[in-house]
């Protein structure tokens, strides 16, 4: 009998525990060749090169605060609502969001963080942590998309559109930043 309610218990608790567990929405990008950067940007986007990428998946939507606090504890964001997408948070907080992720689905973490170590490649002054990290490629967990992912997914991946922004050459249409976000009274200001 005490056997029965201990193991009841812990598939109460195991059931419990994995309810919390949020999904978030992946969509599949086939990979191919594009042109990455832009001639007629800024210095970092130059020189236009031929980059190719494997096919991969990345998150459809921003990481929401609600899937935030479920994975990490905690919300940093500013602009409060859990639909919202997560915001104050680093590269740091978002390597450390996928390895907890990926332990939460059972999945070997891709990144290796060494806080003790300084990054001695890292020249960069705003950061001021240069922690050591190194991604393990042939993990199966989640990570962030590299530049080229994100560029190649922004620009419709092989479905190319041609288009300025993403998807649109009117920035109003895809995109929410300062000049389209009304003024700090609004209830729609923020993220």
């Amino acid at each position: 009998m005490i056997k029965k309610i201990f193991l009841l218990f812990i598939s109460l608790s195991v059931t419990r525990l994995y309810a919390n567990i949020p999904d978030i929405e992946m969509i599949f990008v086939k990979g191919g060749n594009f042109l990455m950067g832009n001639e007629n940007g800024r210095a970092d986007e130059k020189p236009q090169h031929r980059v190719c990428v494997d096919s991969f998946y990345i998150s459809k939507y921003e990481v929401t605060q609600k899937e935030w606090q479920a994975v990490m504890g905690n919300n940093p964001s500013c602009f409060v609502g859990e639909n919202h997408p997560v915001e104050k948070v680093n590269w740091y907080d978002a390597i450390e969001f996928c390895n907890a992720y990926s332990k939460m689905k059972n999945m070997e973490p891709c990144y290796k963080i060494d806080r003790d170590t300084k990054d001695e490649m890292n020249l960069s002054r705003k950061d001021k942590y240069r922690w050591t990290v190194t991604c393990d490629w042939n993990a199966n967990g989640y990570r962030l998309p590299t530049e080229a992912e994100w560029e190649y997914a922004a620009g419709g991946g092989n479905k190319k559109s041609n288009t300025i922004f993403s998807g649109s050459n009117n920035i109003n249409e895809v995109a929410w930043f300062l000049n389209n976000a009304g003024d700090e009274s609004s209830p729609d200001h923020g993220p």
